[in-house]
C-alpha cells in the first residue's frame, strides 16, 4: 500500500471551462474554480500538473447528507473562525471542532449584456420555459408556414385533432407564419406576478403563462450568448461569463420557477426540485458558483397530487458553503488508484455523486517530496 499518499479516486472528475471531465481528458491549459485566500472567492485557476498513486487507501468521510471520497493524506481548506483565516488539513487530521471550506461565491465573469432582470428570467427559462423553432414548412399541399406537431402547421394539426378534413387556410394568422416561438409556463400567483414585472411589454399572457415576443427573445438569447435556453453547456457557459450579481439573478429565477425558499427565523432553507438530467449539474454548478454548497438527493415524490416525474426526481438543497465532517466516523472503502492535480492556487473543483465541491491540491513546496504528511494548520499557500 502506497503510504502518505494524496488524491481521490479515478472515478472523480474536475470542473474546467469545458465542464466535467475526468482526469485523463484534461488538457494543457485547462482552469478549474480554486480559492483565492486573499479575495475569499474562488476564481479560474491554472492546472499545471497530474499525478497518480496506484494502491492508496481511500476512505469515505461524511457530514450529514453529503460525503466524499479520499486518501487519508488528502488536503482540504480549514476554515478558522477565530481568525477567519484559512489553511490545509488533511483528511486523517480533521478533527471534530474543524470545518472545511467546501463552497465559496465565484469571482465575476466578464458580464453579460442582460439587466439583472433578464438574467433572473433566464433563470425562469431554464425551470419553466419552452423553445421552438420549425426546419420544415407544413406538410399539407400548399400551406407554407412552419411544421409544428405531426409535420403539420398549428392551424392544420387542430384541424387534424378535432377530426375535421383538412383545409386551406382562408387567411393565415400573423401567429401561424412564426417559425420560432418562447414561452415561460408558470400558474403559480406569486411567479405570474414576477414575470409580469419583468417582461413588462416584451411578453403576452395565454392562461398557463408568457409567450415572449418573438424578437425580443431572440435578442435575448443573442445577449446571453446562447442559441437554446435548455441546452447544458450553453448554459454552462454563459454561467461562467456572467456577473456574481447576474448568477445571484438567475438563481432567483430557477427557485422562483422549480424550488421554494423557507425562510425560519435566521435560517433560510433553499430546495430545487428537477428530473434527473445534464440541467442538474447546471443548477448545482450555479448554486456553487454563488457561495453554496449544492447536495443533490434523491426525492420520492409519491403522494404528491398531480405530480408525475418523468424519471428519477432530485432535489438540489442548497446549505451553508462550510462543512464539519470531523463529527462523523470516516470508513475505510479499501486500496484503489487516485489521482489529484496541482494548480496554482493550490485547490481546485472536484465532483462527488453530483455534489461540486472546494478542496485543496499538492502544495508546490512539497513536489519534492510527495510523500509528505501535511500537518494540522498548516498555512494556506499564498495566491501570489
Amino acid at each position: 500500500m502506497t503510504m502518505g499518499a494524496q488524491g481521490v479516486p479515478l472515478d472523480v472528475p474536475i470542473f474546467t471551462r469545458r465542464g466535467w471531465v475526468m482526469y485523463d481528458q484534461i488538457l494543457p491549459g485547462d482552469e478549474t474554480p480554486g480559492l483565492n485566500v486573499e479575495t475569499g472567492h474562488t476564481e479560474w485557476t491554472r492546472i499545471t500538473d497530474i499525478d497518480t498513486y496506484d494502491n492508496a487507501e481511500v476512505v469515505e468521510t461524511t457530514s450529514m447528507s453529503w460525503s466524499v471520497r479520499s486518501t487519508r493524506d488528502h488536503r482540504w481548506i480549514r476554515w478558522h473562525h477565530a481568525s477567519e483565516t484559512y489553511s490545509q488539513v488533511t483528511t486523517a487530521n480533521t478533527t471534530r471542532a474543524m470545518s472545511w471550506q467546501v463552497a465559496t461565491q465565484m469571482a465575476d465573469g466578464p458580464g453579460l449584456e442582460l439587466t439583472e432582470g433578464e438574467a433572473e428570467l433566464m433563470g425562469w427559462l431554464l425551470t419553466d420555459g419552452s423553445q421552438w423553432e420549425s426546419a420544415a414548412i407544413c406538410a399539407f399541399e400548399g400551406c407554407t408556414n412552419p411544421a409544428r406537431a405531426r409535420a403539420l402547421c398549428g392551424s392544420h394539426s387542430r384541424q387534424l385533432k378535432r377530426g375535421q378534413e383538412l383545409h386551406r387556410l382562408g387567411k393565415y394568422p400573423r401567429g401561424a407564419v412564426a417559425d420560432f416561438s418562447m414561452f415561460v409556463w408558470q400558474t403559480k400567483p406569486g411567479g405570474v406576478q414576477r414575470l409580469a414585472e419583468i417582461l413588462g411589454e416584451q411578453g403576452r399572457w395565454n392562461g398557463k403563462g408568457y409567450r415572449l415576443i418573438d424578437s425580443y427573445a431572440r435578442d435575448l438569447l443573442h445577449r446571453a450568448r446562447i442559441e437554446r435556453v435548455k441546452n447544458a453547456p450553453q448554459v454552462l457557459a454563459m454561467i461562467n461569463e456572467m456577473t456574481a450579481a447576474q448568477r445571484h439573478a438567475t438563481l432567483r429565477g430557477v427557485i422562483g420557477g422549480d424550488g421554494t425558499r423557507i425562510v425560519s427565523g435566521s435560517s433560510e432553507h433553499l430546495r430545487i426540485y428537477q428530473d434527473d438530467g445534464p440541467l442538474v449539474d447546471v443548477i448545482a454548478i450555479l448554486g456553487y458558483f454563488c457561495g453554496y454548497r449544492p447536495s443533490v438527493l434523491k426525492r420520492e415524490v409519491e403522494g404528491f397530487p398531480g405530480y408525475e416525474s418523468k424519471g428519477v426526481h432530485l432535489k438540489i438543497a442548497l446549505c451553508r458553503p462550510r462543512a464539519a465532517p470531523g463529527r462523523q466516523p470516516k470508513r475505510s472503502l479499501g486500496v484503489m488508484t487516485v489521482w489529484y492535480p496541482t494548480t496554482e492556487l493550490g485547490s481546485w473543483t472536484a465532483r462527488f455523486g453530483k455534489n461540486p465541491v472546494l478542496t485543496a491540491s499538492s502544495d508546490r513546496r512539497d513536489e519534492a517530496n510527495p510523500e509528505q504528511s501535511v500537518p494540522d494548520s498548516q498555512p494556506y499557500p499564498s495566491a501570489s
